[in-house]
Parts: C-alpha cells; structure tokens; sequence
C-alpha cells in the first residue's frame, strides 16, 4: 500500500488532536493480554498540553502546509478538526497504548479509545481517497481496514486497534475483548495510571532472547528468579523538571535480598569531597557475596579462579577471593571536583572513598598497580601514583585522591574532613542517604569551555542546549525503587515545553 497522503494526515493528527469532550469507559483497555511482554503507554492529552504545541506559531505554520499536501477536497475536513479537534472521533483523554507479545517478530498493536466511530471512519474514508490497494470492509459490529490482503485496522464505538509485526498480522486477532480477570494487579495497576507515560516490560521475554545473543552473559544470572518479574517506569513532565521513576514487580526472592544490600548510605564520605564539584556517586556495600544466589556460586568461584590465574601469570602473588569483595563494608564514593588550575589543561580531579572492615582489597589493589608499575610507596599504606594522586588505607578507608587534597585531609594517618565541602550543598541534599549519582550541568558546562572542548558549530549548539539544564539526579531507595530527575534552569515551566521549544529551535538553525 503506498499510501501517498498517509504521512500528512498522519503529522497533523499526532500534533493536533485534543479532545474537548467527556471520556469514554475504560472498556476498550481489556483487549490489552494477561501477559504482554512490551506495554508503553501515552496519555497524549497530558502531552500535547504539557508541550503547548498547539499555540506555537511555528508548528501551528507547519500544519498549514501540511494541509496542502492532502486531497483539496479534504482539507475543510482537516481544517475543521484543528478547529474543533473532537471532530476526529479518536478520545485522548484515554491513554494511547502501544503493545507488544512478541520480540523477534516485533508483534502487537496500538490501541486508542474510540469517541465516535462515525466521524472515525469519515476521517479514515478522506485519508484512504484514491488509494486503490486499501479500503475499509463493515463487519457487523465493527470496522475493518484491509490493505495488501492483511487486515491492518479494527475498530468499533469504544476502541480502535492498528496491528503490526515482522510478517503476517491480523488486527482482528487483538479485537475480541480479553478476559481481565487474568491480567495481574500489576498490570491492571498499570493500565489504569495517570502518569503522563509509561512502560511496562515483561523479564521472560527478554531474557530468553538474552540466553540466545550471549550465554556467557548470562550464566551469572539467576534466571529463574527473573521469570516472573515486570519492570515499571513512568515518566511525567513538571514544572522544572522531569522525574522518571521506575520499580520491579515480582522476584520476590531476588528483591528481598537486594533490599539487603541496597540502603541507606550511613556514612560521612560526603564531607571529604571538594565544595566545587562537577559530579558525584555513593553507595552502600555490606557482605557483597550474600547476594549472589546460592546457584550463582560455583561460577562465581570459577569466574574468581580465572581472575587468580591471570594475575598469576603478571606475578601477581595476592588472590582475588569472596573476602577481598567483602572488605567493603559502608559507604562508597566517587567525586569529580574542581580542575587543578596548575596543570597544562584543566583537568578535573577525583576522589575515591570506601569504607572497609578490613585492608583485603586494598593489599590486592597495591599488588596490582605495583605490577604495573603504577605506584611507589611513601609510608605505611600510602603509596604515591605518578606523583599526582595518593592511594591509602587510612581509618578503615581506602582512600584515593589528589596529593594535595590528600595532604588535608589524612595527616598524621588519620582523616579528617575538608572545612570546605559538598556536605549540606544542594547537589548533595539532592542525594541525601540514598545511593545514587548527582550531576551539576552547569559546572560540567563550565569545565567543557575551559578545557576547550566547544570549538565547532555543533559542539557550540550542543553547549547551549547544556546550558539549559540545572543538574540530574538517579537515586535508588530502600526498596529498590530508583528514581532519576532531570532539571532545568527554567523552573516555572512545564518541561515538556522547553523539551519541544529546544527542539525546534534547533532544527531551525540545522535548517539555516
């Protein structure tokens, strides 16, 4: 099917669509199957007026010529729905769905609600015109749209469903109402949320696929812990921000003995990373191998035993062991802080934090940057790295930073706080106890200009684009449920708008 026409009608439609009217019933939601492996769904009322797309004059000029790429006699239909866009049948105060059973054929279908089915097919009929190879067949009670011999289009007063795949499809398949008494209270938790979109993904699926691609992979991996479980994300545009939130349904085993190892961060590493910081990461670690399932264990020795050979053969005599992984215990961090303005090229400097029961893993990692001879010791566990960083086991702590930052804070072997540091700040208050990463955009902004890395048109553009944001956070709290937030430096408007802002600007001055 060529379908000439189909891309105009189709861009003006996704970009104008509002309904005005009352909702239809949920109804239309049940042809969704008990186990889908792909779920994402749209609330495409929430976005088109989040993004305000509709009172922008440079798209609201772009669909004035698209409507002159439609049949002239069709354009006073066209043009009556940017004007009333209830006119188009379709309800989008319902969630669209997007819906997959099947990776390797990319199957499944999309589903809208329906408000009225007439002007539907009135609206199908002007984008069908001239176009001999599809047409639309009644079927009693509902609608059919065939082209090339498959049946592409169902739809009824209630829903409408598009199929798709890689080979043979039928959207028939997908219309007869499935039995929600089946669904999980997950998925039925899902169907009916109101976040502006989401997804929702099926592990088995992906996991056999994954067993296929690379064994090796995962080998580590308790696969039957993961049969049963369901990602979920959902992503809404604020004021300011994005927040992007996401958890695992099912696994209970596996969850359960993650939230043993995932927790709140109880430690005061923060206070030993520099004020002016670009970025930093901390986490908890606490008895490491007790979360590996019991079944992973034996390749988890094999793994370590391959490990050992290899630094064997660099006459490396200390041996990577489960109690070397278990010297960590506590707080882990990992920041990027203010260039050293006397080097050559401002380079930002790093400081690496981990608190351990015991020097296991530190003796291990002194064994093996001394075989590359990488470290000269200075005193009793201090050991100089190319004259530029410090390595240590001070306080429990194994501890690498900058030799000057060093000098502060671990004299006298024993550590101590800078006077100066992220503890407190806002980009460690966005943190909190929790582990996670947090990014200042401004300042990462700041050390790309000096560092000179914004030369070209592009790179220039790009920068600008960085300039917009404030800062990104991804934290994972006690239950496992991680949370990631993008911020601008425009507060007080929807995200989703500046999001589309930006991105027709920049495509302007691609265009010029």
């Amino acid at each position: 099917m060529k379908m000439r026409n189909f891309f105009a009608w189709a861009v003006i439609l996704m970009t104008t669509i509002i309904m005005a009217s009352c909702s239809q019933s949920a109804d239309y939601q049940s042809v969704i199957p008990a186990e889908p492996v792909l779920v994402v769904k749209a609330n495409v009322n929430n976005l088109l007026t989040e993004s305000e797309i509709l009172q922008d004059n440079q798209v609201a000029g772009f669909l004035k010529g698209a409507i002159n790429e439609i049949p002239e006699n069709s354009r006073e239909l066209m043009r009556g729905i940017l004007d009333d866009p209830s006119n188009c049948g379709l309800d989008l105060k319902q969630p669209a769905f997007v819906v997959m059973e099947n990776f390797e054929q990319a199957k499944g279908f999309v589903l809208f609600a329906v408000k009225d089915a007439e002007q539907v097919k009135t609206l199908l009929n002007a984008m069908l015109e001239n176009e001999a190879e599809a047409l639309l067949e009644e079927k009693g009670d509902y609608t059919l749209l065939k082209a090339d011999n498959a049946n592409v289009m169902a739809f009824d007063d209630t829903k409408l469903v598009v199929a798709f795949a890689q080979g043979a499809y039928d959207a028939t398949e997908y219309f007869t109402a499935a039995d929600n008494s089946k669904k999980s209270s997950a998925l039925k938790e899902f169907i009916t949320s109101k976040d502006d979109m989401s997804y929702y993904i099926a592990y088995k699926d992906i996991l056999r696929l994954a067993e296929a691609a690379a064994p090796e992979a995962v080998a580590m991996t308790d696969t039957k812990q993961l049969e049963d479980a369901i990602m979920i994300c959902n992503i809404n545009f604020e004021n300011g921000k994005i927040v992007i939130d996401g958890k695992m349904e099912g696994a209970k085993e596996l969850m359960d003995n993650a939230k043993k190892n995932i927790a709140e961060v109880e430690t005061d590493l923060q206070k030993f990373i520099p004020t002016v910081n670009y970025a930093f990461m901390q986490s908890g670690a606490k008895d490491i191998i007790s979360s590996i399932p019991e079944a992973q264990r034996q390749t988890l020795e094999d793994a370590l035993a391959k490990a050992n050979e290899e630094l064997k053969q660099k006459g490396i005599n200390a041996e990577l062991t489960t109690s070397a992984l278990n010297s960590l215990d506590g707080g882990i961090i990992f920041g990027i802080s203010e260039a050293d303005k006397s080097s050559i090229l401002p380079i930002p400097q790093m400081v690496l934090m981990a608190e351990c029961k015991d020097d296991a893993l530190f003796k291990l990692i002194i064994e093996v940057l001394k075989s590359e001879n990488l470290v000269i010791k200075s005193s009793e566990n201090v050991y100089s790295i190319m004259n530029l960083y410090n390595i240590a086991y001070v306080d429990n702590k194994i501890v690498v930073m900058p030799s000057t930052l060093f000098s502060q804070c671990c004299a006298d072997g024993s550590t101590k706080e800078l006077s100066e540091n992220i503890h407190g700040k806002e980009l460690s208050k966005l943190i909190g106890d929790k582990s996670g990463i947090a990014i200042d955009a401004q300042a990462v902004a700041q050390i790309l200009e000096e560092m000179g890395l914004a030369k070209s048109k592009s790179d220039k553009a790009m920068m600008n684009i960085l300039r917009k944001f404030s800062y990104t956070t991804l934290t994972t709290n006690e239950d496992c449920e991680v949370e990631w937030i993008i911020a601008f430096q425009d507060a007080n408007t929807n995200a989703l708008k500046q999001i589309k802002d930006m991105a027709i600007s920049s495509a302007i001055s691609s265009a010029f």
